[in-house]
């Protein structure tokens, strides 16, 4: 059987997508593409081997690198796959500012020789292979990145390391921890997990792994800022545990039928710790009270009002990770401001403090992911995710994202929101926050148990045949009569059982007085 090496181009000239039922799935099919095999009949691919690329976009492996046996952690449509590992590192992290060094004199990638005389067609085969390590370089456009992957019931941990930062040390852009592991300790979710980040022009990325040979890589796509399908809201559709902006009052009416105070210009304040979403031993709420500014105009118009997000001693390079439970604490990185507000004519003579919204997360029984909808416009943006679970409470970075919405020759592409997934683990406690001071504007979050359905959704289904396209759902405004208090519960579908307050109904904000 012909085998096609790279499966490149998708759906338009800014999207491109790989899969591994590109790579060779028997021997044969390695034979018929020129390529090695070594021990056990794996297949190894070709030094600078491209595995999709498309304007200014190539994600690649550098070295010869195994293509190794498919271990049944996900779907059973793969015989052969990327098998990635690296040294020096486990499930906790990696030290991503040495991590340039690292990777250059081989103290991370690991470097096996082979010797085959299994193999009849090809014997005698010697040679060196690497686990795989992907690397990308992007020199046109701001976009996404999007890895399916997967190590089963084992726990994980994903990296992605931009080396164009610090002067060419690298700082960690992605660590994602993932299991699929039921709370009753029966494994029965085998399943693929997604990782998202953005991708910033002229830089180089590194995906890498945690320990040898330890993640099965099935997929990556990349979809430019430009391309009409960057853009897509997460919503309760895929994610059982939900919130929306639209929950939090739109005007200051509402905010006063909610019991809230009004800051400067109108602006609603929410109460200290609120809730945004829950369930499933997962929260995730403001611990201070938070401003809800004015919509800026860089997404959709659906929203009047949006939590505002930033911190202190912040840029778009990055924070401290390691200091910033302390910083935390002290508040160092919250920004705290005070207000007195006599423009509002129903409660005139308002006073009190409030923050830039940081979401906290605790999460107590289920492995998962978590997402969330965001945006800066045309404006560089930096999001982060920080454990603080990890190092004796001093926290790890989880996630950086930088989003941009801007094309090469200087035009705004477009307001577009923007989109980060990571995944989260039992007992631990994150935080979600964005560089700068009131820079990002938050739009909506989920969060995903791993034993529920909906958790392998967004996962790329291929054609056997070949990678035609890169798709997204367009989902519809909800139209089932489901009534929904303003802080997201379920309060059934009689209007006439309702107290005073702020309700949601088939997408739209109604009050009862």
């Amino acid at each position: 059987m012909a085998v096609v090496a790279v499966f490149a181009i998708g759906a338009s000239a800014q999207t491109a997508h790989w899969n591994a039922l590109s790579v060779p799935q028997t021997p044969e099919e390695a034979d018929a593409a020129g390529w090695q095999v070594a021990s056990d009949d794996y297949p190894v691919t070709p030094e600078d081997y491209t595995l999709c690329e498309g304007d200014g976009f190539r994600a690649f492996f550098e070295k010869a690198t195994l293509i190794g046996n498919k271990c049944n952690y996900a779907s059973s449509r793969y015989t052969r796959v990327p098998w990635m590992g690296m040294n020096n590192s486990d499930r906790n992290g990696i030290q991503s500012l040495y991590f340039i060094e690292g990777l250059e004199n081989n103290d991370y990638v690991r470097t096996n020789s082979y010797t085959n005389d299994g193999y009849n067609i090809q014997s005698g085969q010697s040679g060196t292979y690497t686990d795989a390590i992907v690397t990308i370089t992007n020199e046109t456009y701001y976009g996404e990145v999007t890895i399916a992957y997967s190590r089963g019931d084992n726990l994980s941990a994903l990296y992605v390391v931009d080396s164009s930062i610090n002067s060419g040390e690298g700082m960690m852009v992605l660590q994602s921890q993932t299991r699929c592991e039921d709370p009753t300790g029966e494994n029965n979710y085998k399943k693929t997990h997604i990782a998202k980040f953005g991708v910033v022009p002229n830089h180089t990325y590194y995906i890498i792994a945690s320990e040898k040979q330890s993640v099965e890589l099935y997929d990556i796509a990349f979809k430019a800022i430009t391309d009409d399908s960057y853009e897509e809201f997460i919503s309760a559709d895929d994610y059982p545990v939900y919130w929306d902006a639209l929950s939090v009052p739109q005007t200051p009416e509402e905010a006063d039928a909610a019991g809230w105070q009004v800051a400067y210009d109108d602006y609603p304040v929410t109460p200290e710790d609120y809730t945004l979403c829950e369930g499933d031993g997962f929260r995730a709420f403001f611990e201070k009270a938070t401003l809800i500014g004015n919509k800026c105009n860089y997404a959709s118009s659906r929203y009047t009002r949006v939590p505002w997000m930033g911190m202190n001693n912040s840029d778009r390079n990055g924070i401290q990770s390691l200091y910033f439970i302390e910083g935390l604490e002290n508040n160092d990185y919250v920004r705290t401001n005070s207000y007195t507000n006599d423009g509002y004519n129903i409660q005139s003579g308002q006073s009190g403090t409030y923050t830039d919204a940081i979401v906290t997360i605790t999460n107590e029984t289920c492995y998962g992911k978590v997402a969330f909808n965001y945006s800066r416009g045309d404006n560089l943006s930096a999001m982060y995710v920080i454990d603080s679970s990890i190092n004796s409470g001093e926290g790890m970075m989880v996630l950086q994202s930088q989003t941009r919405c801007q094309t090469p020759d200087g035009e705004n592409a477009g307001n577009k929101a923007h989109t980060a997934e990571f995944g989260v683990v039992p007992g631990h406690t994150y935080y979600i926050m964005a560089s700068d001071k009131q820079s990002v504007e938050l739009y909506s979050l989920g969060f995903c148990p791993i034993t529920n359905d909906l958790y392998e959704n967004g996962v790329p289904t291929p054609d056997p045949a070949g990678i035609q396209n890169v798709t997204t759902s367009t989902k519809a405004t909800p139209n089932d009569g489901k009534i929904y208090s303003i802080d997201g519960r379920y309060v059934g579908t009689d209007t006439g059982n309702l107290s005073k307050g702020v309700y949601i109904m088939n997408g739209q904000k109604f009050i009862v007085k």
